[in-house]
């Protein structure tokens, strides 16, 4: 199979350098061209044959380029895995719809797949969508508590959300999560700097009873 595609394209090429040829003659035989004009014309035709052939090869080249890394298998991968890394792919360059369609499509394959849980709130929160990135976090973290990404993404679509008691509820879980998993110090030093200034922001006191 592969022998036959170089093959087809270099009959490609001999098409259109007939073509060139072909005109040229046809110019010549109706007397719309002298020889000398047919001299020089012949091989600027035949040149521009041979770089449309150049143009349209580099352009079929690139056009499979997507499909081939899609569909290409990793040895004994899973099938959601592919759907997976093209998800996350697509994520880094801001195709959020995309990416959300591929993450559904590894959920639809293995439901249970806390990642792409967590990708697919990454997919919404970018978005705007913060109730659906929660959804999406929270089944994530109901699926591995110990997701250490999973626990700061929630935060912080919790406090997008302007639920600061949930908020720091999560962060704190997060603290817990991620020191033990060796999360990054910016990271671990962001969600202790979420603490304190939701700490300060909350009113811990229980009101007063009333009697009257």
């Amino acid at each position: 199979m592969s022998a036959t595609k170089p093959r087809l394209s270099f009959w490609w090429l001999a098409l259109l350098e007939m073509l060139a040829f072909g005109t040229t003659a046809a110019l010549f035989v109706l007397h719309l061209i002298a020889l000398g004009q047919a001299l020089w014309l012949l091989p600027v035709l035949v040149a521009a044959a041979g770089l449309v052939f150049i143009a349209l090869s580099l352009l079929k080249t690139r056009s499979a380029l997507p499909t081939a890394a899609a569909s290409e298998a990793l040895p004994g991968a899973q099938p959601w895995e592919q759907h997976l890394k093209l998800g996350r792919k697509l994520l880094s360059e801001e195709r959020f719809e995309d990416a959300a369609r591929m993450f559904e499509e590894v959920l639809k394959k293995d439901p249970d797949n806390w990642q792409a849980y967590n990708y697919l709130g990454l997919s919404a929160s970018r978005r705007g969508l913060y109730e659906e990135a929660r959804s999406a976090y929270e089944r994530a973290v109901t699926l591995q508590p110990e997701y250490a990404s999973a626990q700061f993404n929630l935060a912080t679509a919790l406090e997008k959300l302007d639920l600061p008691d949930a908020a720091l509820t999560r962060w704190r879980e997060y603290l817990e999560v991620g020191q033990a998993a060796n999360e990054r110090a910016d990271l671990i030093n962001h969600a202790r700097a979420r603490i304190t200034a939701l700490e300060k922001t909350i009113d811990r006191d229980d009101p007063d009873e009333v009697f009257r």
